[in-house]
């Protein structure tokens, strides 16, 4: 389903944000590190550059991503089963306005499959 160079990697997450000063120092400083050394990133901001640096990446995420609520997202593509596509952009604006119980919702999910990954 993915390329080659993501299974000999093990790579199974695609990150994609962007330079959002509402997200960008949280993703980089507390969700990346959790995720590594499964994760590949996609920075938004630079999607015009996509095409030539990371077609495979861009082809994920444009399949899964969808046309709202996009940025930031989490896509898990597991060895076995289905496809799990985890939207942040909620999440950071309730955290925004103090309600932070979905932003950890969506960390508690995502670092779920991240258990599962390493499991398998």
């Amino acid at each position: 389903m993915f390329g080659q160079k993501w299974e000999t990697q093990g790579k199974r997450i695609l990150f994609v944000y962007s330079e959002s000063p509402n997200w960008k120092p949280y993703v980089e400083k507390t969700i990346l590190p959790k995720l590594e050394p499964h994760v590949v990133t996609l920075n938004w901001s630079l999607r015009s550059e996509w095409k030539k640096t990371m077609p495979l990446e861009a082809k994920i995420f444009r399949h899964w991503g969808g046309d709202k609520e996009f940025n930031p997202i989490a896509i898990v593509l597991p060895k076995k089963g289905k496809v799990a596509v985890i939207r942040f952009w909620q999440a950071f604006k309730d955290a925004r306005h103090g309600k932070a119980q979905t932003l950890r919702k969506a960390e508690a999910e995502l670092y779920g499959l991240l258990e599962k990954i390493n499991q398998a």
